[in-house]
């Protein structure tokens, strides 16, 4: 009788767990269930792409005004601060030396020829093309070859009295890169080499500007007189890398932040693109040192007083703009090895959708199909996808799982 009364329970055990296993699957589990998400709807936008980096505002011209040899300063004709005009006489320094008044005049000379030539040189370039339109005959471009080479002819005959009096007295053209002619009194005049403001005075009556190769103990601009900086116009140097040179192009907007000034954005156009790269030490000794970068010259539409050289700053070069086309934030995109995702909320149900972009910077990306203005995407999809992620997982439960839990 136990027997039989025990095979009756473990049959009745046996059927009621056939039951349970048997019992139909919650069907709207297997489905995507209202989830919630945080939404932004669609809408259209305006949209710029650009090429940010810092570097340091410097002036239009900028000059150490230096004298060759170790000359007496005689007389300091200049204060700081000053405006000064081209050619103007800003220091006189003692000589005694025939040869030495003769290598002030032939540098001077030289740098003077040199400057001539490169205006002629763009005005050929210039009259080659309008001979090519028809707009102005060929005997004018044959005039200014014929004063470039007059100029050539020159030019090597300065450099000949240069070296030779560079000989005699014991000098290299390094030593004195400054512009120094005859004055007067017999003394040399330290010329300007342009207008500008006198920055610094270092060298004042009676000292001597010894050059810093000369000394055991070099001290700062130890050959320096003065410093003389163009103040008309300011730019920013700054290097761009061989990936994004092409994307820039002489006239692009660039915006400028200084960090004296963070609450104002400065305006400044592209103004020159070296064709030849610039690699500092400080490049080489980084990672991407393979890469070769290009200093792009910014020069500032807005400067005021209240810039100074040498100012730290950000600068933005915009690349691309556009107007009126469908925005959605860089953090509710997905991209997957077939494409591009976000998740749509509509009717209580969220689904995953694909869709092609065009623009994209660091906050927003553009969206050219696949929504329309007014859709709500969710911005936090990897919740999304976490959230889901354990509904499959508690879908997906053998029987044993589903009895115990």
């Amino acid at each position: 009788m136990k027997k039989f009364i025990y095979f009756i329970a473990i049959a009745l055990g046996l059927l009621v767990l056939f039951l349970i296993v048997k019992k139909p699957a919650d069907k709207t589990g297997d489905q995507r269930g209202p989830t919630s998400c945080q939404t932004i709807t669609v809408e259209p936008g305006e949209i710029a792409t650009v090429i940010t980096g810092r570097d340091k505002l410097t002036t239009k011209r900028f000059s150490q005004i230096r004298t060759s040899g170790n000359k007496k300063i005689k007389k300091v004709l200049v204060k700081e601060g000053e405006l000064v005009e081209k050619d103007q006489c800003l220091a006189l320094v003692e000589t005694d030396d025939q040869y030495d008044l003769e290598l002030h005049n032939a540098r001077w000379g030289l740098i003077t020829n040199e400057q001539k030539l490169t205006e002629l040189t763009s005005r050929l370039q210039d009259q080659e093309k309008l001979y090519a339109e028809g707009f102005i005959a060929l005997l004018a471009i044959k005039e200014t070859k014929s004063q470039l080479a007059q100029l050539e002819t020159q030019k090597n005959i300065l450099e000949k009295k240069i070296n030779l009096y560079e000989n005699k007295l014991g000098q290299t053209a390094g030593e004195s890169p400054d512009l120094n002619v005859k004055a007067d009194s017999g003394d040399i005049c330290v010329k300007a080499p342009f207008a500008g403001t006198v920055m610094q005075i270092f060298k004042h009556e009676g000292d001597i500007p010894t050059p810093a190769a000369e000394q055991n103990f070099p001290e700062p601009n130890a050959g320096t007189i003065m410093i003389l900086a163009d103040l008309s116009e300011y730019f920013v140097e700054y290097k761009v890398s061989e990936i994004d040179l092409a994307k820039i192009e002489k006239g692009q907007a660039v915006s400028l932040i200084f960090d004296s000034f963070p609450t104002k954005t400065y305006r400044g156009v592209v103004d020159h693109i070296s064709d030849i790269s610039s690699v500092t030490r400080k490049d080489q000794m980084q990672e991407q040192r393979d890469l070769s970068y290009y200093l792009v010259k910014i020069k500032v539409i807005d400067s005021g007083p209240e810039l100074k050289q040498g100012l730290s700053c950000r600068v933005s070069i915009e690349i691309e703009h556009k107007k009126g086309v469908l925005l959605a934030p860089v953090r509710a995109l997905i991209k997957e090895d077939d494409g591009e995702y976000v998740f749509t909320l509509a009717g209580g149900l969220i689904t995953k959708k694909q869709i092609t972009t065009g623009l994209l910077n660091e906050n927003m990306f553009e969206i050219t199909s696949g929504l329309t203005a007014g859709d709500q995407i969710c911005v936090d999809p990897f919740i999304v996808m976490e959230q889901e992620a354990l509904r499959k997982q508690k879908a997906d439960r053998n029987w044993l799982e589903k009895i115990f839990n």
